[in-house]
């Protein structure tokens, strides 16, 4: 089974970077790349999909770079990953004509199992995803006291 491609994945990894920068400065792509442990040819990529589809904005200059332009309670993981990778669905026959449509028993499956993966990924917003990394790394500042 092959599941996400990289594009998806570092789409969502990049968008969840820039909005814990917040709305302020704009980003290089060269800092995004070494945080993010993503080639820097291929974030230029990404970061195109992403402009076009609204996400995030280039600034010129200097002192340019990218910002995210959206809002990240109102964006969900499905949305970028339809940005950068198109419809997300398990199997082709699922939204194909597909010469055994009509009989095909598993073509109900994957469509339900398709259904629930991107019900999942409707249900998280770039902020839900934000706070969690926020609380991860509050969490891992606490000292520990343990013997």
């Amino acid at each position: 089974m092959e599941g996400l491609s990289t594009r998806g994945r570092y789409a969502t990894r990049v968008m969840l970077y820039l909005v814990g920068r917040g709305r302020g400065d704009p980003v290089r792509i060269s800092e995004i790349s070494t945080a993010e442990a993503i080639p820097q040819n291929y974030l230029e990529q990404l970061l195109v999909r992403l402009k076009v589809n609204g996400f995030v904005r280039s600034v010129r200059g200097a002192r340019g770079g990218y910002v995210i332009s959206c809002d990240p309670a109102s964006v969900t993981v499905m949305d970028i990953l339809e940005a950068v990778e198109g419809p997300i669905q398990l199997a082709p026959c699922i939204r194909e004509t597909c010469t055994r449509g009509v009989t095909c028993v598993t073509r109900g499956l994957w469509r339900e199992a398709s259904d629930a993966m991107n019900d999942v990924f409707r249900s998280y917003s770039l902020q839900s995803l934000a706070d969690r990394v926020k609380e991860i790394e509050t969490q891992s500042r606490e000292p520990d006291y343990s013997i």
